[in-house]
């Protein structure tokens, strides 16, 4: 079995972050990392991993109700496949929303998280609707700009697909950005935003990339929000967008199943904020248009996109006050919202003169005197809109370090876009950082016949539908060319030369004057009456629309649910089948099953709920079951009859439900477990139950997958005992014990190098580490204690103060680089661990900004503010805050040209370190706890060669040395290194019991 010693300052944190506020019930990083660290390609099934949550018990109860006529291994096979599909799909597909903060990388480019493949890989992207491309840096790419960034391993996951040419030949793509270039790969593979799920999107795999300026930007990849090029048969056939592999996938999903709401989303909308402060994080959301962001008081405006290229809109004009300078007045200009530019853009022809009619100084001394910059849009409802930029919102300033001087700059440029797609205006984040009130959200609100393209096969049918397209928007350009034309008017002079006849000529003069007159008296006449009529058609044509969904939601539900009961009133078993010892703890649905038959049941004696033969039946039954209770429980129940128990009398019974419910509180809140509520807020208890979804999602699949492979009958989902009803307390106090031994252990080690609560002080112990660090940070200093039994180096990064925190970051980005790191150094997690670990991180991070600790307050003084006064140990971590304090005040500062010298002589230490602790903790902590499907591991000491070299030719045990890591054939070999440890493990005992107490 491998050994593993954490080098990182991240197992630290981690470690740290997990058993913060419950160090006695729940330490997950401490767990051994050669009990959790398995590898499936071996065949070695690892379910030994120990940590605290549940399932649901009817996962388990209804292949024991299949199986019961059922049971032959035919039979017994088809059972477990229908059921693990049923339990599958109970997972909801279908999201209100997806949100997600994204990272401001100085208010240029926002930055989230995906996860990519399965099991998932996680990176950094920008979301840019400038493009389609959804690029990731490859395993393949292994030099140029990818080399620093998170790559993906296709060989790692099990949905990945290639795409090939004629099932031969993979397809690559040549990509030239406004500055760089990459070689992409393509293929296909699942992608997960948040807890939405896109199946096979189309992914390109960078191999090649250039130096500049990829290596220096934060983010490992791109994933386009454009559409892809209708023009393009490549694009449409192997590079769909996520936004159309969005749209395609809920159609497909709702052909599939159309008496149910499939769709991925509610709406197929999203939404982009953009903040202006640079310490402010932007947001992305998908499903919804976020009004969060909008001021308070301002209705978001919908404007429709009039291209399939980009997300375009049109430009009626742009405009500066007191000025006699208009732009695109009389042009049909058009605007594309793009996420991934800084600046606004626009042809050089019409952006130089607005800049030229901008005379800033660089200085940024006249900055409140410049104008103001209005654009002109059209909204969905045909109305103008007008959106003015202040000099603040379109100018950028600058401070420099060095003479603390200003330095200003136009957030304007020109760039000219060649044909067809250009030329064109870019509106980057200077103009949706601006205008997010009223321009939070861009959608596709095309007609719904323009929506019917994704229907279309033939490529002769496409070439139709893009001059049909095309037909259209010159019609539009002829509307909005002579929507504010002026009336010209008859020439009277020009028809008097002509006619001879001059009365007749005035006659028609006359009438035509008339005429003109008495139609604008009445068009003014309707300007002054519309708007109020206007505004009482709209205000009842918006109450009747609401309405009319209201009741159309209404009615899709009663359909739904009346559908959904039908359905699981005609697949009820018999009343004879049910047991209710085996059902009432199952799910809410068959407990009220059960209890109605057992009130009222049509089947057998008439008996109407509120008869008083039936209450004394009731009764009757209450005391039988209150006698059984009392005998069993040291808590006997007082009450004469009473049918709704107390919550402690409750949790009293439901062992199970009280564990999961005080983790969750301990978590989500960090109060003590004095301040447990008497009534469980029904917000946590659904997100327990969406939690639990995340856990099955993963435990369920490889639960099925070892069932069938090895035809058991019975087995408990990984990481959970086999009966709670019995044997739950009893697990879970055994865990528990052995958890709070290990914690003890591991808090022992980090104190005496004063690595615990060090932060903002980055512990280093390996030139790894070290090189690491300085490559992250540039201008920190090096510190070493005046402490020759400190193992350790400091590093503070520049600009953090000593004394507090300025930085918080957040539990589950800590977890992702944390497996990341592992991923590196090519350790795998458990799947369902790992995702156990998730779970917990995501309850953690539910707190909020200030988790850890509260603003202007360090670390340790949070730590003991959190830590139970009344604990043993609360003195103990007292005293080591108090020493730590001192240790730091008298640290050294190490130069730059020793830092080499001194990490040598801090890792050679170290390595000593790891081997002993490790010895150490086999010694006095063995792994007494496996808790696998079926433990087969034997005791090596207790066996002969013989016994040995049969366990070796069956290939049951794989034993490798420690020292050379190489693995041993040879029973004699195998007995003698088994003797050598169970003598340094002697030796440490005897150490130990020789220390003065």
């Amino acid at each position: 079995m491998p050994k593993f010693c954490i080098k990182s300052y991240l197992f630290l944190y981690l470690s740290f972050l997990l058993f913060f506020d419950i160090i006695t019930i729940f330490h997950v990083s401490s767990i051994r990392i050669s009990t959790v660290l398995k590898n499936d390609d071996n065949k070695k099934k690892n379910f030994n991993t120990p940590l605290v949550e549940e399932n649901k018990k009817y996962l388990f109860n209804e292949i024991k109700l299949n199986n019961r006529f059922k049971n032959d291994i035919k039979g017994y096979i088809q059972n477990i496949n229908n059921f693990h599909s049923i339990i599958e799909s109970k997972i909801p597909n279908s999201l209100l929303y997806v949100h997600e903060d994204l990272i401001n990388f100085h208010n240029s480019q926002f930055i989230g998280d995906i996860e990519i493949g399965n099991p998932p890989q996680s990176f950094k992207v920008v979301f840019d609707t400038g493009s389609s491309n959804f690029a990731i840096p490859s395993t393949k790419c292994v030099k140029g700009g990818c080399t620093l960034h998170n790559k993906f391993d296709a060989k790692k996951s099990r949905t990945f697909m290639s795409t090939l040419k004629n099932n031969k030949e993979s397809i690559y793509t040549y990509v030239q950005y406004g500055t760089g270039k990459s070689i992409l790969e393509h293929g296909y593979d699942d992608v997960y935003m948040k807890g939405l799920k896109i199946n096979k999107q189309c992914i390109g795999l960078i191999i090649e990339e250039s130096m500049h300026p990829f290596s220096e930007l934060p983010f490992d990849g791109i994933v386009g929000l454009g559409f892809s090029d209708p023009d393009n048969s490549f694009q449409t056939k192997y590079s769909k967008s996520l936004i159309e592999t969005i749209k395609e996938q809920a159609r497909k999903q709702s052909n599939k199943n159309s008496n149910k709401n499939s769709n991925l989303l509610q709406q197929n909308i999203f939404s982009f904020y953009v903040p202006k402060e640079l310490e402010k994080s932007g947001a992305i959301t998908f499903g919804r248009a976020n009004s969060k962001y909008a001021v308070e008081g301002e209705k978001i405006e919908w404007f429709p996109v009039i291209s399939m290229y980009f997300w375009e809109i049109n430009l009626l004009g742009i405009l500066l006050p007191d000025k006699n300078f208009e732009i695109c007045s009389n042009k049909k200009c058009r605007a594309a919202i793009d996420t991934g530019s800084s600046l606004l853009t626009g042809p050089s022809s019409l952006m130089q003169p607005l800049i030229e009619n901008i005379n800033l100084e660089k200085d940024c001394s006249n900055i409140s005197s410049l104008p103001i910059i209005s654009f002109v849009l059209k909204n969905v409802e045909g109305k103008t809109v007008t959106l003015d930029f202040t000099p603040d919102d379109y100018i950028l300033q600058e401070n420099s370090e060095e003479d603390n001087s200003s330095q200003c700059v136009i957030g304007l440029m020109s760039l000219d876009i060649p044909p067809p797609r250009g030329p064109i205006f870019i509106f980057g984040n200077v103009f949706i950082r601006k205008e997010r009130q009223n321009f939070s959200t861009l959608v596709s609100l095309k007609k719904k016949w323009q929506n019917l393209s994704s229907y279309i096969t033939k490529d002769s049918d496409m070439s139709h539908w893009r001059e049909l397209n095309s037909k259209m928007s010159e019609i539009e350009s002829l509307v909005q060319s002579h929507e504010n034309s002026q009336i010209k008017k008859i020439d009277w002079n020009k028809w008097s030369e002509k006619i001879s006849n001059k009365e007749l000529l005035l006659c028609m003069k006359n009438f035509y004057d008339n005429q003109m007159s008495a139609l604008e008296a009445m068009e003014e006449g309707e300007k002054k009456e519309s708007p109020a009529k206007k505004s009482e058609e709209d205000k009842l044509f918006e109450e009747a629309l609401s309405n009319c969904k209201q009741a159309e939601e209404t009615s899709a539900k009663l359909l739904i649910d009346g559908a959904k009961t039908l359905w699981i009133s005609f697949h009820n078993p018999s009343v004879n089948n049910l047991d209710n010892n085996e059902w009432i703890e199952s799910d809410k649905y068959w407990q009220a099953f059960v209890e109605k038959h057992a009130t009222y049941n049509l089947n057998s004696k008439s008996l109407e709920p509120e008869d008083e033969e039936n209450k004394n039946l009731e009764k009757n039954e209450w005391h039988k079951k209150t006698t059984k209770f009392n005998e069993r429980s040291d808590t006997p129940i007082l009450y004469d009859y009473m049918i709704n128990l107390p919550s402690w009398e409750y949790y009293d019974i439901n062992r199970r439900v009280f564990l999961e419910n005080l983790l969750y509180f301990l978590l989500r809140t960090g109060l003590s477990y004095k301040f447990f509520p008497e009534l469980f807020r029904w917000k946590w208890k659904t997100h327990i139950e969406d939690l639990r979804f995340q856990f099955l999602d993963i435990a369920q699949k490889r639960r099925k997958s070892y069932q069938l492979s090895t035809a058991k009958r019975e087995v408990p989902l990984e990481l959970q005992p086999s009966d709670y009803e019995h044997k739950g307390e009893e697990y879970h106090l055994k865990l528990l014990n052995h958890f709070k031994d290990y914690q003890n252990l591991v808090l022992s080690r980090l104190m005496s190098n004063y690595i615990f609560l060090c932060d903002p002080f980055i512990p280093i112990q390996s030139k790894e580490g070290l090189n690491n660090i300085l490559k992250m940070n540039d201008g920190g200093k090096l510190y070493k204690l005046n402490n020759d039994n400190v193992n350790c180096l400091f590093y503070l990064p520049k600009d953090c103060d000593e004394n507090g925190t300025k930085i918080m970051y957040k539990p589950l980005d800590a977890l992702t680089n944390f497996y990341s790191y592992l991923q590196n150094k090519n350790i795998k997690l458990n799947d369902t661990y790992y995702r156990l670990l998730q779970i917990f991180t995501q309850i953690l991070q539910e707190r909020g900004s200030y988790w850890l600790n509260m603003p202007n307050e360090n670390i340790p003084d949070s730590f003991l503010r959190r830590y139970n006064k009344d604990d043993s140990l609360y003195p103990v971590y007292a005293e080591y805050v108090s020493k730590l304090k001192e240790e730091f005040l008298n640290k050294t500062e190490i130069p730059l040209d020793n830092y080499t010298q001194e990490i040598e002589i801090i890792e050679e230490k170290y390595k000593n370190e790891c081997k002993f602790f490790d010895k150490f903790v086999e010694t006095f902590l063995p792994d007494d706890i496996s808790l696998t499907y079926e433990d087969n591991t034997p005791d090596l000491s207790k066996l002969n060669e013989s016994q040995i070299k049969k366990l070796l030719d069956e290939k049951k045990i794989k034993i490798f040395d420690e020292q050379t890591n190489q693995l041993l054939n040879d029973p004699v070999t195998i007995m003698e290194y088994v003797k050598n440890q169970e003598i340094e493990k002697q030796q440490i005992k005897e150490f130990v019991k020789s220390l003065s107490s």
